[in-house]
């Protein structure tokens, strides 16, 4: 297992703004708008200062390249430009508005569907199978976001992409690995920046699959516009270091109640909530770790704690408590440190 600590802007890389309001959202999508286009964007992880003159929000999943003192946005969206987005217009067992690729079998679906009274059925015996929608008519050098709800069978990959014309995978559904859609609608969106005029979704068995079943309702295209605001320039990641804790490691939740008695003796809990707490001795730690730490300690700094197990990554925002995090010696070494570290959630 990996135990990480550090600033968030450690880990992510963050927009400084100081002029206008930043009324920014945990969670939601931000963008940068220039002569009236969006020219990037970034999921926004954290925000610090929200509602003030001046603060930072930390961003993942950036897209395109955020440039100085230009205008930033949370996201706002136009109307639908996909083409039958519910996949309801049909004749026989042929959708008006998608195309075989390949040889599949396609056909109207009327019981396993996401919303109205269809949905798409396509049936693959060799790669390449699958199907392609009508072309979206899109401008040049703007930001949209493309969504499509798809339904597998458990078992087999497809690749799902936008052609703009340049091919835009969806996340991990490319043509070299695939993905296999869980028996389930699962709802899979991406922005892109239009370098043609025109888009259109395929989806199709990716190289090596020969077989497989599966769903597709509720496809979107919609043009990305403006809400929101504030000037600010994104900054570069700061310090983190990596921990190694030794036997006493723990990670308690703690309860936050109170009790009370009654005159006669009975007893009353009220339980407002819990935090987390871990709690774990370091040895041989540098100085520059040392003091790294202990300067987070001092300043009430808000962290992260990442703990990482089989791939996984368990993210935790924290801060430093109790007394110096790491203080005395390594005996008998005078060049590394040890200490205990204690942290709780916020």
């Amino acid at each position: 297992m990996t135990y990480s600590l550090g600033t968030l802007a450690a880990i992510y890389q963050y927009l400084k703004f100081d002029n206008g309001t930043g009324f920014f959202t945990a969670g939601n999508t931000l963008y940068q708008s220039v002569d009236g286009e969006v020219v990037a964007s970034a999921t926004i992880v954290a925000v610090i200062g929200r509602g003030e003159a001046s603060g930072r929000v930390y961003l993942t999943d950036i897209v395109g390249t955020f440039q100085d003192d230009e205008i930033i946005y949370e996201a706002s969206y136009g109307g639908e430009l996909q083409v039958d987005p519910g996949i309801e217009t049909w004749v026989g067992d042929n959708p008006s508005y998608w195309w075989d690729m390949a040889t599949p079998t396609v056909t109207d679906e009327t019981t396993i569907k996401h919303g109205g009274s269809h949905s798409l059925k396509c049936v693959v015996d060799g790669q390449y199978d699958g199907v392609v929608s009508a072309t979206t008519s899109i401008t040049n050098g703007l930001f949209y976001q493309a969504s499509i709800w798809i339904y597998g069978d458990g078992v087999n990959t497809l690749a799902a992409r936008v052609r703009i014309p340049t091919l835009t995978y969806f996340s991990g559904m490319d043509d070299d690995d695939g993905y296999v859609p869980p028996a389930s609608w699962i709802q899979h969106a991406m922005v892109f920046q239009a370098d043609g005029g025109g888009s259109y979704f395929e989806v199709f068995a990716p190289t090596g699959e020969t077989s497989g079943t599966w769903y597709l309702d509720d496809s979107s295209v919609k043009k990305i516009t403006n809400a929101a605001l504030a000037n600010g320039t994104l900054q570069d990641t700061e310090s983190a270091v990596t921990l190694v804790p030794d036997y006493s490691y723990k990670s308690p939740d703690i309860k936050i109640e109170s009790k009370t008695r009654t005159r006669a003796g009975r007893l009353y809990t009220t339980k407002y909530g819990s935090y987390k707490h871990f709690s774990f001795n370091v040895n041989y730690v540098s100085s520059a770790t040392a003091a790294l730490v202990n300067s987070w300690w001092e300043t009430d700094t808000e962290l992260l704690f990442l703990v990482t197990s089989g791939g996984v990554t368990e993210t935790h925002s924290v801060m430093l408590q109790g007394e110096t995090p790491i203080g005395g010696f390594n005996a008998p070494s005078i060049e590394y440190y040890r200490g205990k570290i204690n942290l709780e959630t916020y």
